[in-house]
């Protein structure tokens, strides 16, 4: 157990002063897993490790009037005695209390709060006493996970991947290394036509007007301007409003990238309505899927020879990609399951205390209500649960997994961005040793360690294969994020924040 919480607690001064000469910790129940501890701290605990701080400090400081190491110890006691000793005194404190709770084998909830009858007094430097520490704690009785056997089982799933998926990469890969060509042909669908337009007014080429050749994508045209240019050849004339040429282009953007304005030109005013004649179509034509062509999409190491075996190879990445989701399906069942079989009694009582006084250390802090309380014991047993599955099973995050999660991670934020070299690697390590990477990389062991969890209980239950269709598994994907992920914000705060895509839940949401 961590006790840096009881430095908060004893600076709080919540202290009372005695003249006990024995130091002891007794423990006296106030209720069912709900106790009071009382630490009697004598002079004798501490005294010694006091004077050793002082005489290390006294050859570390100077104060005025005295040589660097020869300032007499009254003088550091009444200078510096005050914190040092409270130093002290919260490290004793730490120590002996873990060790006993440790000793005891007493699983606390959150950590020892002060009790109703502690005292407030000041931390004496010169005339040192015993200290009578006063602590209300709420803790576990002695439990073990149930429900887990090879009676229960679990659907799991084998995905179906979209046909139309494949088909839309295979034609994807032949237009990319595919040959480029002038056709004297009729523009369809996946041309590129090179066009020159006239700015007009009334009816005529206007004089002094913008004159520009540029370059369109017949697929990336506005649906009105694909009609109208769709089946015309080289040579062919229409008009139309450039700056309606594409659904997703500003007016600022055509002047810039298809009129090929510059400087103060993209501010004077253009007439929409230009004369374009057709200068050249130029279409691709797909190439065919051998091995040297598809050695440039997978790689060499892949070793695939034909369009079977690329679809073969896309296929498994594409039932690589659904491992995630279905992982959280099952994990999230079994969670369910297990928490269902598990009954984990916690002290309410203390429990609404330890978080009304966190709240209180806390500014603005707002006591909990009975409501709140209710559902903080319900995430409190959840997380018993799955902390202690993760020590039965022995669940540990190594480097090398760390590490895979991290750069699997850092390249979805690159957006599939192809970074050259070890970026990865060395970011990933740069991120490690980068204090304000912190939540990250605990982001990242929680997966890694939720996934590892996850393989384990699959080996304790029964699994059940089912085949899905891409449309079913989406389904089960999405109803499992609607049960955890927060409801939605009210309107007018919704319209204000940008629409991002939904992901797959996460372990790490699930149980956060």
């Amino acid at each position: 157990m961590n006790f840096r919480s009881m430095s908060t607690v004893i600076s709080a001064q919540y202290i009372s002063n005695t003249n006990i000469n024995m130091s002891k910790i007794t423990r006296e129940d106030i209720g069912a897993q709900h106790a009071k501890v009382t630490l009697v701290l004598d002079v004798a605990d501490y005294e010694a490790k006091y004077n050793s701080e002082l005489k290390k400090l006294k050859g570390k400081v100077q104060l005025k009037g005295f040589r660097k190491g020869k300032t007499p110890l009254s003088f550091l006691k009444k200078t510096y005695g005050e914190s040092v000793l409270a130093d002290v005194v919260f490290k004793q404190v730490s120590e002996t209390m873990d060790k006993y709770f440790k000793d005891e084998n007493l699983q606390l909830i959150g950590n020892p709060i002060p009790s109703d009858d502690a005292n407030k007094i000041d931390i004496d430097p010169i005339n040192l006493s015993s200290y009578t520490l006063n602590y209300e704690i709420g803790y576990l009785p002695e439990w073990k996970i149930e429900g887990i056997s090879k009676s229960k089982s679990f659907d799991t799933y084998n995905v179906e991947v979209p046909e139309k998926w494949i088909n839309d990469d295979i034609n994807r890969f032949k237009k990319q290394l595919g040959e480029r060509k002038e056709v004297d042909e009729k523009i369809e669908e996946g041309d590129v036509v090179r066009v020159k337009g006239i700015e007009q007014d009334n009816g005529k080429a206007k004089e002094g007007g913008v004159e520009s050749e540029f370059d369109v994508f017949f697929d990336s045209l506005s649906e009105d301007a694909q009609i109208l240019i769709g089946g015309k050849k080289p040579s062919d004339k229409f008009t139309f409003d450039v700056f309606k040429l594409e659904d997703n282009m500003t007016e600022e953007m055509a002047k810039k990238y298809l009129l090929k304005l510059e400087g103060d030109d993209v501010d004077k005013e253009v007439n929409g309505d230009f004369e374009m004649e057709v200068l050249t179509v130029t279409r691709v034509f797909p190439a065919e899927l051998n091995k040297e062509n598809l050695e440039k999409v997978f790689g060499p190491e892949e070793a695939i020879e034909d369009e079977a075996g690329a679809r073969a190879k896309l296929e498994e990445h594409a039932k690589k990609g659904f491992e995630q989701g279905i992982n959280n399906l099952f994990f999230t069942d079994a969670i369910d399951y297990i928490n269902e079989k598990n009954e984990i009694p916690v002290p309410t009582d203390f429990f609404k205390k330890w978080l009304t006084f966190e709240a209180s250390q806390k500014e603005g802090g707002i006591a909990p209500t009975d409501e709140q309380v209710a559902e903080e014991i319900k995430s409190f047993k959840k997380r018993m649960i799955i902390t202690r599955m993760m020590e039965d099973y022995e669940v540990k995050v190594d480097m090398e997994p760390l590490k895979a999660n991290m750069k699997a991670r850092v390249a979805r934020m690159m957006q599939g961005q192809q970074m050259g070299g070890d970026f990865f690697d060395s970011m990933v390590d740069k991120m490690l040793e980068d204090p304000q990477y912190k939540d990250f990389v605990d982001e990242s062991m929680n997966e890694v360690a939720m996934d590892q969890l996850s393989n384990s209980l699959k080996e304790q239950f029964k699994l059940n294969l089912v085949e899905v269709d891409f449309d079913t598994f989406k389904g089960k994907i999405d109803e499992l994020n609607a049960r955890y992920q927060p409801p939605a914000p009210p309107v007018a705060e919704a319209e204000e924040e940008d629409e991002e895509e939904e992901e797959e839940v996460s372990t790490e949401e699930i149980f956060k």
